[in-house]
C-alpha cells in the first residue's frame, strides 16, 4: 500500500469514525445509561476495531481467506449470491 492510498484511507476511516452512525449512537446510549467511566472501554473498541477492519479489507483480507476454501469455507458472498433479499438489494 503506496503512502497515498493509506492517506486516503485514513482520512476516510477518520470521516467515518466522527460522522454520526451506529456505533456513536450505541456509545451515546451506553453513556446515557452506564455513565463517562464505564462506557471508556467500549469507546476504545470501536476506535481500535473500525480502523482494524477498514485496514484488514483493504488489505485483501477476503482473497487470503479465499486461498485456503477448505479450512474457511470459501467467500462469505458465495453463500448469498442465490439469496433473492441480496438480489433485489443489488438492482
Amino acid at each position: 500500500m503506496n503512502l497515498e492510498d493509506l492517506a486516503a484511507l485514513s482520512g476516510f476511516a477518520l470521516a467515518l469514525t466522527c460522522g454520526p452512525g451506529p456505533n456513536n449512537a450505541m456509545l451515546s446510549a451506553s453513556g446515557a445509561n452506564y455513565g463517562w467511566r464505564l462506557s471508556v472501554p467500549h469507546a476504545m473498541g470501536v476506535a481500535v476495531g473500525f480502523p482494524v477492519l477498514i485496514v484488514a479489507v483493504a488489505m485483501g483480507l477476503e482473497r487470503a481467506l479465499g486461498a485456503f476454501p477448505r479450512n474457511f469455507g470459501g467467500s462469505q458472498l458465495d453463500r448469498f449470491r442465490h439469496d433473492p433479499v441480496v438480489r433485489m438489494a443489488h438492482r
